[in-house]
């Protein structure tokens, strides 16, 4: 399929020179589906949906330099929670399209962190006083890679679904994120 292009919020405060903590809000949608051959060797399975996830994270960032250019390495953990939609088999809308919200968080469940990452990158600052009028104010970029762990949560639906038996242990799944993204500092 193709690969997600997500809108990113980030938010950090600087705890000193060396340290900040990174709030992270990230909304995705991406298209997921699997083709599986059929036995005539002509006929192909196709399933499609639509993945929508979004992701509540903090992180502790630790800057190698200071100044305008700082490479940094940083590690934290967070809430994923996610759906499927737009089922289709052979390009026929499913009986149900869309799934259930899987690990959303409420006022009681799911509060638990069920997301751990790791990340390096860099941010460089372009423009020191980005905005005429507002001292202080510096505009950049960031790129940057996190490797994510999530808890898919899985377990939790065996009761429900009739998969009980079937998924006995967490299931973990890896994401790869590569971020290009503006600064705005001050």
């Amino acid at each position: 399929m193709s690969h997600a292009v997500s809108v990113m919020l980030k938010v950090s405060f600087y705890l000193g020179d060396k340290f900040a903590s990174e709030n992270t809000l990230f909304h995705s949608r991406s298209t997921l589906g699997l083709d599986v051959p059929l036995s005539d060797g002509m006929s192909v399975f196709q399933l499609r949906t639509k993945l929508d996830m979004w992701e509540y994270a903090g992180s502790l960032r630790y800057n190698f330099l200071r100044g305008g250019f700082q490479p940094y390495a940083k590690v934290g953990y967070g809430l994923t929670w996610y759906r499927l939609e737009d089922g289709s088999i052979n390009g026929q809308g499913m009986a149900n399209p869309n799934s259930y919200w899987v690990r959303r968080p409420g006022f009681i469940r799911n509060l638990w962190p069920n997301t751990l990452h790791l990340g390096a990158g860099v941010d460089v600052i372009l423009v020191k006083d980005f905005i005429p009028g507002l001292h202080g104010v510096d505009g950049g970029l960031r790129a940057g890679y996190i490797l994510s762990r999530h808890e898919l949560g899985v377990k939790d639906l065996t009761g429900d679904n009739g998969l009980q038996g079937i998924v006995v242990e967490p299931v973990h799944v890896y994401r790869n994120t590569f971020e290009l993204l503006g600064t705005l500092s001050f």
